[in-house]
């Protein structure tokens, strides 16, 4: 697992309330404004301090984390956050999230997320989102389809931070996935599919008929 390029994470929103699914979401009961939080979301890529997201009583070696996607894909029950990045801090994704879905309520102004990521806080602590709705999506190993390219771009961003350059590679690299966060979030895009893993769900409970679904599966 050391060895990974990059690890893919996908927390999953629901819209509406359903017990057949209820082990695999965050129901969140009020409507969440949607562009708030993709404003916010952008602020999340390049390479960034996310010290104010992760465990305090965990041992973090790097704290500064290089996400390539932040991004939302919306559907009318289902609403998928995608995070990828070369490393994750503990309980960093669950937090991000809780920020988020607070900005989407209107508790916190997009500007938040910023602020969280430029000075050492302990305030998205109290927002950690549950950890019913998250998955690791992928895992990216070298030689992989694709894992060359987000390897160049990973030390790109090293060697500009290293060179005094690291704010503005952040900016680029942020810029270039804001047309990919539009892009999955625009109307006619897929609608986001709800993920399985190893659910076990009673669907005749006279009869005790159960489905078990394979792992990984999608709906």
């Amino acid at each position: 697992r050391h060895d990974a390029v990059m690890r893919r994470y996908r927390y999953q929103i629901a819209a509406r309330r359903s017990a057949f699914f209820k082990r695999l979401i965050w129901w969140v009961r009020q409507p969440l404004a949607f562009q708030a939080m993709e404003q916010a979301a952008r602020c999340l890529v390049g390479r960034r301090d996310f010290s104010s997201f992760a465990d305090r009583s965990a041992e973090i070696a790097e704290p500064r984390v290089h996400v390539v996607t932040a991004s939302f894909r919306r559907g009318d029950f289902l609403t998928s956050f995608t995070i990828e990045a070369d490393h994750f801090l503990p309980r960093m994704v669950r937090r991000v999230v809780g920020v988020l879905v607070q900005i989407g309520l209107g508790n916190l102004p997009p500007e938040a997320v910023e602020r969280f990521l430029s000075q050492t806080v302990d305030d998205p602590a109290q927002w950690t989102a549950p950890s019913s709705g998250l998955f690791l999506e992928r895992v990216i190993y070298p030689g992989e389809p694709g894992a060359a390219v987000r390897e160049a771009a990973h030390e790109a961003v090293r060697h500009a931070a290293a060179g005094g350059a690291g704010d503005r590679s952040s900016h680029d690299a942020r810029s270039l996935d804001q047309r990919g966060t539009m892009a999955s979030t625009r109307a006619g895009a897929p609608e986001p599919r709800l993920i399985f893993i190893g659910a076990t769900m009673t669907l005749k409970p006279r009869t005790g008929r159960r489905l078990r679904l394979s792992r990984f599966s999608t709906w």
